[in-house]
């Protein structure tokens, strides 16, 4: 904790995860907004897209003001996995399917770009993040697939320049000691980093710059500005300290689902779901037992695990999703299940904390960056996917707005907003997660069968 800052007060506006007790990197502390102000720009949403866009407005020039509902980094910017993935929710032929090969190479390699920006960053402003390109490997649940798989990377590499290896099941096997796992994939371009100390090390930078931050201030409404401010847009706000405005040439919504009354059409085409961690006590002689290799690691179902190994030796296990959270007892003992589930050697080892946190997701499980009218920008929809995507779309939205850039149209011309049943979209969305949990279930389920039979495939 920085000095001169006290456990309790503003700590206790903060979900109490793991990444808040280990934080480094100062709260930003900002007072609510009040009175009115005239600036170029104005970004709803104090994550890592509303921080990406507002440093990459200020770095061209322009006066910005970031509007937080809650505190700087507080949602899911704050208290995600930590892996930092160059690339999106939608992966490798997924993507060109939907936006074909060179549009899917453009885009992959601007996150690749904005992934090294991004560490160029971390680097220059010594941010306190524990950064760590420590890798990733997809590992597959399902027997057989390991030839497909060495094409498959054989022909990403070429396509993306990537340097994806595929690891043998019996190299899985000597590496992670658990009977669900058969072929792995592996990324050396990722990193796992600390998620609230990165939100806040980008907020600092910000700050630094000379944008404006106002915490616990909601957006309540979004109209034309008034005649006389030279502006196109004003959003009016509330806080406990009372009513304000700002009035702005460009508005950007960066926030999630909780962009609500002033989010219209996107506001209404994101899905809302709870995704859920654990964190274990340190574990320098269990974890051996169980797996060897300090990579981010994902499995392959759709309701998948994925976990990293802490640099002071804890467990990070996350996965899940739901519309309600658990209580604090019976989430503990839904996560320790399911990591059971893969390490039946880790069954008792002890838990720190375990947290559940907002993501929210467009249909098409890419990021919703565009303009709805003239001056009113989204970047937003980032869920499972966000650390590098964000910084990316910060950039791609600042650019435009300051530049005239029109690179944004990629995304917004093939991944539009679409109504997605708000405000039921929550229900629907767990609905969606179950339903692909259950298909999970009986794949692994048929598969175990034939393998007892003696008729599995390697």
């Amino acid at each position: 904790m920085p000095e001169g800052e006290e456990k309790g007060g503003i700590l206790q506006e903060y979900p109490q995860t793991f990444y808040t007790a280990t934080r480094k990197e100062p709260f930003v502390d900002a007072p609510p907004l009040t009175g009115d102000h005239n600036v170029d720009v104005c970004v709803v949403g104090g994550g890592l897209a509303g921080i990406a866009t507002a440093l990459g407005v200020v770095e061209r020039g322009k006066s910005v003001v970031v509007v937080e509902r809650k505190r700087v980094g507080s949602e899911a910017s704050g208290m995600n996995g930590g892996f930092a993935i160059p690339g999106f929710a939608v992966e490798g032929w997924d993507l060109v399917e939907l936006v074909g090969k060179d549009k899917a190479r453009t885009m992959f390699r601007w996150s690749m770009e904005a992934f090294e920006k991004m560490q160029q960053r971390i680097a220059k402003h010594a941010i306190q993040c524990d950064f760590d390109m420590c890798g990733q490997v997809s590992l597959s649940c399902f027997a057989g697939g390991e030839h497909e798989a060495r094409e498959d990377a054989t022909a990403l590499n070429t396509l993306f320049g990537t340097r994806l290896e595929v690891w043998s099941r019996a190299k899985v096997q000597s590496l992670f000691f658990s009977r669900n796992y058969y072929h792995g994939v592996f990324d050396p371009d990722v990193a796992s980093l600390h998620p609230l100390n990165f939100t806040l090390g980008l907020a600092r930078i910000a700050r630094s710059y000379g944008v404006r931050f106002f915490e616990r201030t909601e957006a309540v409404d979004l109209t034309p500005a008034p005649a006389g401010s030279g502006r196109r847009w004003c959003v009016s706000t509330s806080s406990t300290q009372g009513k304000g405005s700002v009035c702005a040439d460009d508005v950007v919504l960066a926030g999630g689902s909780s962009i609500g009354g002033v989010g219209g059409t996107v506001g209404r085409s994101l899905v809302p779901l709870l995704t859920f961690i654990m964190v274990t006590e340190p574990l320098p002689d269990q974890l051996a037992k169980a797996f060897t290799p300090r990579h981010c690691v994902v499995d392959d179902r759709f309701a998948l695990n994925y976990y990293r190994v802490l640099p002071d030796g804890r467990l990070l296990w996350g996965g899940r999703a739901a519309t309600f959270r658990p209580s604090p007892a019976r989430l503990n003992d839904i996560m320790r299940a399911d990591l059971t589930s893969v390490y039946p050697q880790l069954a008792d080892v002890p838990i720190t904390c375990t947290w559940g946190g907002p993501v929210s997701y467009a249909y098409h499980m890419m990021p919703l960056i565009g303009q709805r009218q003239p001056g009113l920008w989204h970047c937003t929809g980032f869920g499972g996917h966000g650390l590098v995507p964000t910084q990316l779309a910060g950039d791609l939205v600042a650019a435009a707005i300051a530049e005239g850039d029109t690179r944004y149209t990629l995304f917004s011309e093939a991944f539009p907003p679409r109504y997605v049943g708000w405000p039921a979209s929550h229900i629907l969305g767990t609905l969606a997660y179950w339903s692909y949990r259950a298909a999970d279930w009986a794949a692994l389920t048929r598969q175990r069968v034939l393998e007892a039979l003696g008729r599995g495939s390697d």
